[in-house]
């Protein structure tokens, strides 16, 4: 048998005050579609908000309405 491997992460809501931090255990290797699941069960959210998961520079997430606005309108310029 071998032994999963266990991330600990800390979940931290940006521009909220007092701070709203969650600390997390969750295998290395979870898929982001099922960390996304974790975090929004961890804070006791509905899913009704748009998200990033962010790690240094690179970034995932639902993309915003007005970025697909935007990327439809560049199609039909290109």
């Amino acid at each position: 048998m071998t032994a999963t491997r266990i991330a600990l992460l800390k979940v931290t809501l940006d521009d909220v005050k007092p701070a709203v931090l969650r600390r997390l255990q969750v295998p290395l290797t979870i898929r982001l579609d099922r960390l996304h699941g974790v975090i929004q069960a961890a804070m006791g959210w509905t899913d009704s908000h748009l998200y990033e998961i962010k790690v240094r520079d690179v970034g995932w997430g639902c993309p915003t309405p007005i970025s697909g606005m935007v990327r439809s309108m560049l199609a039909r310029l290109g």
